[in-house]
């Protein structure tokens, strides 16, 4: 059963913020943060990288 919960709209500034300098979509941003745990089952296919990712932010 999935839960729902409301973000803080605080937290929700800072990730669109975050999301909106790096140029892509807060959806696409909690990709690659989940994507760098590395306690989180990894996924079965990656979508090609897209400019502006986190990975290639920080290289």
């Amino acid at each position: 059963m999935p839960l729902q919960t409301r973000v803080p709209a605080e937290v929700k500034r800072r990730f669109d913020a975050a999301a909106d300098l790096r140029g892509i979509s807060l959806s696409r941003y909690l990709e690659e943060l989940i994507d760098l745990d590395p306690l989180a089952p990894p996924r079965d296919s990656r979508p090609l990288q897209q400019e502006g990712s986190i990975e290639q932010i920080s290289a």
